[in-house]
C-alpha cells in the first residue's frame, strides 16, 4: 500500500493567509496540518508516501525536506482535484491512501489499512471511502464524496483521467458507481475537519484541546498541553510549545503558541500564534497570528486583517 497527500490547493477562502503560506502548513497544537498527516501515514507500512504540490510548492518542499521515504510530485494542469488525484495515481503501483491536505483527522488510520487488506484482496474492491457514520447509510455518490480520506487502486487511473477537468470528488464517486466498480464505504473513526476558513482552524484547535486524550498527536506534543489553572492564567486548556516565550501575558482558553513564537504584554483568548510569530502589547481573541518579514499578520475569525506594523504584508 502507498500514501499520498494532496497539498496543492490555493485555499482561496483564506487568501489573506494563503497568499503567504501554503494551506497544509496551517498550525495546530504540536505541528502543521501536513506534519499531522505525515505522522498518520508513517504509522502504516507503506511502500511510498508522496505529496502532490502546486500552490506554494517550494514551501511544501522545504517543509518535507529530509523526511525519509517521501517524494514530492508537481501537479501539472489542469489544476483541479481530479488532476491532483491523477498525479498521485500516475506513479502508484499499489492501492493508495489519499488524504486531502486541508483536512485534520483525529484518529489513527490503522482501521483503514485493515479494511484495505480485507476488501482489496479479493480484487473486487478498487475504492474505499472513509465517511462520517452519521450520514445516510446508502452508498450514493454524494455520501461517498463527503470524505477527505480514501483508498484508490492505481487501476482506476483511466477513470480519473477521463474526469480530470472536474474539481469535485463526487464526479469520481458517481462514475465509479455508474460503471459498477467495486466500492466500499468505511465508517470514519474519530472526527475530521475540512479547513476552509480561519474559523475552521480555530474550531479544530478548540476541539483538539477540549478532547486532548482522545485525539492523535505528534510525538512530543504532550509537553505543550496545559490544563485549567496553568501558570498562564487560563480558564481552560491551552497549548504552548516548550520553545515559545510568554512574558507578562495572559493566555485565555483555547490559545495555542507555536515553537519559536514570542508573546509579551498581551492578552490572548482562543488565538493561534504560529511558530516564530511575535505578539507584543496586543489584545486578541479568535484570531490567527502569522510571522512576517516586518511584524506579523493578524487574521480574525470574521476575516478582518490587522497588522502590528504598517509595512506588512
Amino acid at each position: 500500500m502507498e500514501g499520498s497527500i494532496l497539498a496543492g490547493g490555493e485555499g482561496r477562502r483564506m487568501r489573506a493567509i494563503t497568499a503567504h503560506l501554503a494551506k497544509p502548513l496551517l498550525y495546530l497544537p504540536g505541528g502543521t496540518l501536513l506534519e499531522h498527516q505525515l505522522a498518520l501515514l508513517s504509522r502504516q507500512r507503506l511502500g511510498r508516501i508522496c505529496v502532490v504540490t502546486r500552490h506554494k510548492g517550494r514551501q511544501i518542499q522545504r517543509a518535507v525536506r529530509g523526511v525519509s521515504g517521501l517524494t514530492t510530485l508537481r501537479q501539472e494542469p489542469p489544476h483541479t482535484l481530479l488532476g491532483a488525484i491523477a498525479t498521485a495515481l500516475g506513479s502508484a503501483r499499489e492501492p493508495c491512501i489519499v488524504l486531502h491536505g486541508d483536512n485534520y483527522f483525529s484518529h489513527r488510520l490503522e482501521y483503514l489499512a485493515e479494511a484495505v487488506h480485507e476488501h482489496f484482496l479479493d480484487q473486487r474492491c478498487q475504492a474505499l471511502f472513509a465517511t462520517d457514520p452519521k450520514l445516510a447509510q446508502e452508498d450514493s455518490a454524494e455520501i461517498l464524496s463527503a470524505s477527505g480520506c480514501y483508498v484508490l487502486s492505481p487501476e482506476l487511473l483511466p477513470v480519473v483521467r477521463e474526469l480530470i477537468e472536474s474539481d469535485q470528488l463526487s464526479s469520481l464517486t458517481r462514475a465509479l458507481l455508474d460503471e459498477g466498480v467495486g466500492v466500499r464505504r468505511v465508517p470514519l473513526r474519530g472526527w475530521r475537519q475540512n479547513i476552509n476558513e480561519a474559523a475552521d482552524l480555530l474550531a479544530t484547535n478548540r476541539r483538539i484541546l477540549e478532547d486532548w486524550p482522545g485525539t492523535f498527536h505528534l510525538p512530543g506534543a504532550e509537553a505543550g498541553c496545559r490544563r485549567q489553572g496553568s501558570s498562564f492564567g487560563a480558564e481552560g486548556p491551552v497549548w504552548v510549545s516548550p520553545q515559545a516565550v510568554v512574558v507578562d501575558s495572559s493566555l485565555g482558553s483555547f490559545t495555542t503558541v507555536g515553537s519559536g513564537a514570542t508573546v509579551r504584554g498581551s492578552n490572548l483568548v482562543e488565538v493561534i500564534v504560529f511558530p516564530r510569530a511575535e505578539v507584543v502589547n496586543q489584545e486578541l481573541s479568535r484570531s490567527l497570528v502569522l510571522p512576517g518579514p516586518e511584524g506579523c499578520l493578524v487574521l480574525s475569525a470574521d476575516g478582518d486583517i490587522g497588522r502590528d506594523d504598517e509595512g506588512y504584508p
